[in-house]
């Protein structure tokens, strides 16, 4: 754990030393955005149904370049949804987010935070980030996706991890490998459980992909090996796009042998007018599991764009399980967006 401490160390002060080197020269700038969400609509269980405010939520995305070879991004989630149950509301979750900053098994109110230097063809970034382990569902930003229509692996992992990668890229393929903390452990380097990776990212025309593969530490030697395909194609107004997972995730035991299927489908009829639909299968091989994944999951969205930085949306999803249930949500999401420095 600390020669692993110490790497990222060593990294962060040699980026440091190199912007110091070419700040003089290079152009400098950042986005700093806001985004609010609120979502407003009621869960419908096999019985007693309730009211729900979805992925009601406020996060903060800042990001730019310190010269023309070092960038940064940082993502913080300040606000999440919460449940207001008979009589009074649960701000459990918003309170979990600070709660748990100095954890690796639980999420918390910073998402992301990284560097990134690039050399020609070669690239490194160090940091906390999205381990390799999701295809297209999670390239989406988190509060753009609408839960009720996501995996179990997007709602129930706990995927921001610190990490080191590098790779080597061109115009349409990007390949690279990352060393990452583990959801399995309790505090990120204090547990010594790491993860191994691998991601390999295209773009050939109309078609993408994102495919990984991760060795995910569970502790004790012990590893789950994690692989996902990830792949999109856009038909004109239409992209389609297919994520498959060879495990589902429980909120409990996390990684369970199985597998996971999801294909959508975005068509814009209209330049500010998204239509989606989504639908997936999750399979547990374990037998304690199979109740509650095996089943068909699936809905579909509305998002209509007034303003090039405000989308409403209404949206509604299923899930055949042995927790049944129908939810559907109407919302609207902010973007206030601002630049600094240098254009």
């Amino acid at each position: 754990m600390k020669r692993f401490a110490a790497f990222l160390l060593s990294l962060t002060l040699t980026a440091a030393l190199l912007h110091s080197q070419e700040a003089e020269t290079a152009s400098t700038g950042a986005d700093f955005t806001i985004i609010p969400r609120l979502d407003m609509g009621a869960v419908f269980p096999k019985e007693n149904t309730y009211f729900s405010m979805g992925n009601t939520s406020l996060y903060s995305l800042f990001e730019g370049n310190f010269t023309e070879r070092l960038s940064f991004s940082v993502s913080n989630h300040w606000l999440t949804g919460f449940q207001p149950p008979v009589g009074d509301f649960d701000f459990t979750p918003t309170k979990d987010l600070y709660k748990y900053l100095g954890h690796s098994d639980w999420t918390n109110w910073l998402d992301w935070a990284y560097i990134r230097y690039d050399a020609d063809s070669w690239f490194a970034t160090v940091g906390k980030d999205l381990m390799y382990l999701g295809g297209m569902e999670s390239d989406e930003y988190d509060y753009d996706v609408h839960p009720a229509l996501a995996s179990s692996l997007w709602n129930n992992m706990s995927s921001y991890q610190w990490q080191v990668a590098a790779g080597w890229q061109n115009e349409t393929t990007s390949l690279s490998v990352q060393v990452s903390t583990s959801p399995y452990g309790e505090r990120p380097f204090g547990s010594g459980i790491y993860n191994f990776g691998a991601k390999w990212a295209g773009e050939y025309g109309n078609f993408s992909n994102i495919w990984t593969f991760t060795m995910v530490g569970k502790g004790d030697g012990e590893y789950y090996p994690l692989a996902c395909l990830g792949q999109k194609l856009e038909l004109g107004d239409v992209t389609m796009s297919m994520d498959l997972w060879n495990a589902v995730v429980s909120e409990d035991e996390l990684l369970l042998k199985g597998a996971s299927a999801y294909l959508s489908a975005l068509w814009a009829p209209e330049e500010n007018v998204e239509i989606l639909v989504r639908g997936g299968y999750e399979h547990a091989s374990d037998k304690a599991f199979r109740d509650d994944f095996n089943a068909l999951r699936g809905g579909m969205a509305v998002h209509w764009y007034p303003l090039e930085n405000l989308r409403l949306h209404v949206s509604a999803g299923y899930c055949r399980a042995s927790w049944e249930r129908l939810s559907a949500h109407a919302g609207i999401t902010w973007y206030f967006k601002t630049h600094i420095g240098k254009k």
